[in-house]
């Protein structure tokens, strides 16, 4: 299903109904989670299977390049995605592991470098959760766009600290893990790192907040982001503690529903709407409806502002519908009131499927998009 393009939206990006299969691949076992790792200037396809295993495919032609089979056990909040250009990050049932893909002649390799179990000592006290996302902490983060950093950083001729930040979401809140970071990243020499990674490997230091929250991201230099029922939630990073809340629309238990479009604006998608949030002034800007009685479970920025939303519908029926609806984020200076204006404008929509589904989208380069539907279906889409 298409519908006619609203006159308003210009963009260099496809629009989704008019995209091609190029790729597909039906893999044989139940399709858990879904990431993008840039190795070497190439993009790979993580995937997180039933029982744990994990495959990485070549997104050029969708070639099986390197697997580790029931190293883990899952659960369907099983979570993978990319940590640095060479680690990525995968989550399962009892703990957290980070593997490393690497370049062996012309073979590519999978190696776990460190797992963390999901026992933490805090003040003494031994806790159990269960881990959800994680990534690593820029501390740069659209720094550049701070006046007052950047003059502080020249005066007081800052030392960036050596310290590598792994951020942890779970049920018990959100952590901190600190280890000291190598100082020659020139070259990513494997073996040399990996036997530096043992000897130095990421340490339990702070607790950010005791709430589960379903999704977090980095903000920029000084926050993060992360969803509550019906909250959006800023911690800071100097602190660790909550610096506002903002009143909006989430999807629960969904851990891909919001991004940076630029230095200020989060976009998070809620139930049935898409949320933006000025963060540089603290307040909501937009709030749009996307579809009655649909909730949105996975939204991915692509090229020039294009927000692809991902919807099931919500409603009592037992028909299964999921949808992709794609939006061009824009902003003009209203020249009256001296104010900012924004909105998001439709481009076009299409019925993904009628089946039992779980949609998962990542970007890829070259403005292609890989998504894995129905469980078991990985497409490239162009």
């Amino acid at each position: 299903m298409g519908n006619k393009i609203n006159k308003e939206y210009q963009s260099t990006c496809p629009l989704i109904d008019q995209r091609k299969i190029i790729l597909e691949k039906n893999i044989p076992t139940i399709i858990i989670g879904l990431g993008v790792l840039n190795y070497k200037d190439k993009d790979f396809i993580l995937l997180l299977l039933f029982r744990g295993n994990i495959e990485v495919y070549n997104s050029e032609n969708l070639e099986l390049v390197s697997k580790n089979n029931n190293e883990m056990k899952y659960d369907c909040n099983g979570y993978i995605g990319n940590l640095t250009n060479e680690y990525f990050v995968v989550i399962g049932e009892s703990s957290l592991r980070i593997y490393a893909l690497y370049e062996d002649n012309t073979d590519y390799n999978l190696k776990l470098v460190q797992k963390i179990d999901n026992q933490i000592k805090i003040n003494e006290n031994l806790i159990y959760t269960q881990f959800y996302k994680a990534f690593i902490l820029d501390r740069n983060l659209y720094k550049e766009y701070d006046i007052y950093e950047m003059e502080k950083n020249r005066k007081e001729k800052n030392i960036l600290s050596n310290e590598s930040e792994l951020i942890i979401n779970s049920t018990k809140g959100i952590f901190v893990y600190k280890k000291d970071e190598d100082e020659n990243n020139d070259k990513f020499d494997f073996y040399d790192k990996y036997e530096k990674w043992k000897k130095n490997p990421y340490e339990y230091k702070e607790q950010i907040t005791c709430q589960y929250n379903y999704d977090i991201i980095q903000v920029n230099f000084k926050y993060i982001a992360g969803t509550i029922h019906n909250f959006l939630c800023l911690y800071s990073m100097e602190t660790y503690e909550l610096v506002t809340k903002f009143d909006i629309k989430t999807s629960d238990e969904c851990d891909c529903i919001m991004f940076m479009l630029n230095e200020d604006i989060l976009c998070i998608g809620g139930d049935d709407s898409i949320t933006l949030i000025s963060i540089k002034n603290f307040e909501i800007v937009l709030v749009s409806l996307i579809k009655a009685k649909f909730r949105i479970t996975e939204i991915c920025i692509l090229p020039d502002f294009n927000i692809l939303i991902g919807m099931q519908n919500n409603d009592d029926s037992d028909s299964i519908k999921e949808y992709f609806y794609q939006y061009k984020y824009n902003y003009i200076m209203n020249t009256t009131t001296k104010k900012m204006e924004h909105k998001i404008i439709q481009g076009t929509s299409k019925l993904l499927t009628k089946n039992h589904s779980n949609i998962m989208m990542r970007c890829l380069n070259n403005n292609r998009i890989v998504i894995a539907v129905e469980y078991k279906k990985l497409q490239i889409l162009e």
